[in-house]
């Protein structure tokens, strides 16, 4: 009784580090046959989350894949789909993190393909949404020590057969990347309503009322955008912070006169970069020579 009980606070202490990021019995994926670069054999089953082979025929040392405590459903292709993230150990410094897609037929869970994260990263979130995969990361920067974390990613992927390929990646340093929310500085995915425009002439340009001017950013690189009483749509670039927008297309309908639809589609054409904070997005346009505002 006491060494089942040491046991189990063992691995419930285990599965608390950070570097962890474990799930302890977790055993709902146990009739899952999972495959994995990391191990010898071509398929294996999980046991309460977690699978264990010698490193090599006859080694003393072996390898743990573990279940991460990270994981999503929904539609993909038209299809349910559910994503896990494992994470495998083979004794050293590193544990490698790879996220598996499990496509749904009926009851039956079938391990579809995966996708190498990354070494010793902290998953954040993991989710499926306008048919596409998200995922937020922290992991250390290119200048730092393996130990560090302050780099966060997010990267989208779509289902193309039984491939991922990726369809957007971004990136940001954070000051405390200890902290629970899985939030990034990214503008994907949000409708963002145009406030004003500020420029460093010293004139400004305010939108009465908000919210009939507004963009929102999809993972595929398409624009789509509200323009007083015209649909708007086009595609975007991005890469950190740096941000290209192009308005391709929009409809004819007549709006009122004094709307400010040729002011809302030349800032667009001249934004170069991004940021948010506190919820707010702030479009810089380039020589430095204004900022565009939504909520």
């Amino acid at each position: 009784m006491r060494s089942t009980t040491f046991l189990f606070f063992l691995m419930t202490t285990l599965c608390l580090l950070p570097a962890a990021n474990c799930a302890a019995a977790d055993s709902q994926f146990d009739d899952v046959r999972f495959f994995s670069d990391w191990v010898q054999s071509e398929n294996f089953h999980l046991t309460d989350g977690m699978y264990q082979e010698p490193a090599a025929p006859g080694s003393a040392s072996s390898v743990t894949i573990r279940l991460a405590d990270k994981t999503a459903s929904g539609v993909i292709n038209g299809q349910m789909a559910t994503l896990v993230v494992l994470a495998a150990d083979a004794g050293g410094s590193g544990v490698f993190y790879d996220l598996a897609l499990l496509k749904q037929t009926g009851d039956t869970l079938r391990h579809t393909v995966s996708l190498f994260l990354g070494d010793r990263i902290r998953v954040k979130q993991v989710a499926i949404q306008n048919n596409q995969i998200e995922i937020t990361w922290t992991a250390p920067a290119p200048d730092e020590p393996m130990t560090k974390s302050s780099m966060r990613v997010f990267k989208t992927f779509s289902l193309e057969g039984d491939e991922l390929r990726e369809t957007l990646s971004f990136s940001e340093r954070v000051v405390d990347s200890d902290e629970d929310s899985p939030a990034i500085s990214h503008p994907m995915n949000r409708l963002w309503s145009w406030q004003k425009s500020i420029y460093n002439n010293d004139t400004s340009v305010e939108v009465p009322p908000p919210g009939n001017y507004t963009i929102k950013l999809l993972p595929d690189g398409i624009i789509s955008a509200q323009i007083d009483c015209n649909q708007a749509g086009g595609t975007y670039t991005l890469e950190g912070n740096r941000l290209k927008i192009n308005i391709t297309h929009a409809t004819m309908a007549i709006c009122p006169d004094d709307m400010l639809d040729m002011t809302f589609q030349k800032d667009l054409a001249g934004v170069n970069s991004f940021f948010v904070k506190e919820d707010t997005l702030y479009l810089e346009l380039q020589y430095d020579s204004g900022t565009m505002v939504f909520k």
